[in-house]
Parts: structure tokens; C-alpha cells; sequence
């Protein structure tokens, strides 16, 4: 597949290439996403190798496909959570790919929802429920949205694996002023912990408040 784009300063034109089978998330691809239990649709190409060009002002990068990664993603349904945390993340030497989501379906803490959906090797998926408990001790707040980012995580699963997860640094916020919802915190991240096997990982984490 091809996507491009383009603005005043930069313009990209990528094309991409499935490297991997498709992870489908809450397991069937199907996930409870709104108010009155809306659902929503939703499955990941979680590695593509990536070609094309991105241009910076008057400078053109080359993109290399043997050291790209893309992870593409599709979802579509009806409603919206309240809010939302999600991760894509990846595990260096392994076929591990986890999608992780958090968020809140309605005003009481009993409407929350946490939980990963981790595709094993090329076709197995595991679903595993967590808590998630965000360090407000590390976080940064937006001058544009006036929105305050936590900026560090820890995730406790079910199995008694744990993750950390840091975004790699403050200011990874994509801007709309028209509404709350225009606004989405976007960005890379380490992690670090124990996670079926693995120690070490990367990966994107994104926030968002709708309501």
C-alpha cells in the first residue's frame, strides 16, 4: 500500500510492505468502544518494511526498507470512549507485538477497560487484563492545550509480568485548536521490565480526551 501527505514545510510519500500477519485486537478484532457499549472494529499490520521519501524544507531523506518499521494500523466503529491510553509495542529479537489499551467508558471507575492484546509468533493471540498506574511524579503539561501528559507508566498484568514504559520526551503533543478531541499526544517510547520473556522494548504510546 501508498500513503503520502503534504504541508508548507514537509511532505512524505511512502509506500509499505507487510512483514508480518495481522494481530487483531480483543483477540477476533472486535472491541467494546463507547457509550452503550458501541463497538469498534479493529486489527494491525504490526511491522511493515517501508520505502519512499520524506522532505524536510528543501531536503530529501531516503528511506531504507531494511532498517524501516511501520506498524499499520485500521479501525473503524461507532462512539468513542471518554478518554483513552494506548501502546503499540515491540520486543527486539522476538515475533512478540502487543497492542495495549486503557480507557474509560463512562464516568465510574467500574466502566474502565485495560487490556492487551499480544499476537505470539505469526498467527497466536493471547489476551491478558492489567492495571495501569501512570507516574504523576514525570509529567509534562502542554502550553498550546493546557493538557498535563504523565510521562512514564507502570503496567501490572494478570500473569505477574510488569512493564515500564517512558515516552522518550516531553513535547511529542500533535496540536488542534478547534476542539479537545483535535488534540492527541503521539510519541515514541522505551520499555523496560518482564514481559513473557522479554526485558527490553519500543515502541508508541498515544493519548487522548474526547469528554
Amino acid at each position: 500500500m501508498y500513503t503520502f501527505g503534504s504541508s508548507a514545510n514537509y511532505s512524505y510519500n511512502f509506500g509499505l510492505e507487510a512483514s508480518s500477519k495481522v494481530l487483531l485486537n480483543g483477540g477476533g478484532g472486535a472491541i467494546t468502544f463507547g457509550s452503550g457499549y458501541a463497538n469498534s472494529t479493529e486489527w494491525a499490520i504490526p511491522a511493515c518494511k517501508t520505502g519512499g521519501t520524506l522532505t524536510l524544507e528543501d531536503e530529501i531523506l531516503q528511506i531504507d526498507p531494511a532498517k524501516s518499521l511501520t506498524w499499520y494500523d485500521h479501525q473503524k466503529g461507532f462512539g468513542a470512549p471518554r478518554n483513552w491510553t494506548w501502546f503499540e509495542l515491540h520486543f527486539p529479537g522476538s515475533s512478540i507485538k502487543a497492542s495495549i489499551w486503557a480507557y474509560d467508558l463512562l464516568a465510574s471507575p467500574s466502566a474502565e477497560a485495560r487490556f492487551a492484546t499480544v499476537r505470539l509468533g505469526q498467527d497466536s493471540h493471547s489476551l491478558l487484563a492489567y492495571e495501569l498506574t501512570p507516574d504523576m511524579n514525570d509529567v509534562w503539561k502542554s502550553p498550546n492545550s493546557n493538557i498535563t501528559y504523565p510521562l512514564k507508566w507502570k503496567l501490572d498484568f494478570e500473569n505477574g509480568d510488569y512493564l515500564w514504559v517512558k515516552s522518550i520526551r516531553p513535547d511529542q503533543e500533535i496540536y488542534g485548536s478547534r476542539q479537545i478531541g483535535d488534540t492527541v499526544y503521539a510519541g515514541f517510547a522505551t520499555v523496560s521490565g518482564r514481559f513473557l520473556g522479554q526485558r527490553i522494548g519500543f515502541g508508541v504510546v498515544e493519548m487522548i480526551t474526547l469528554y
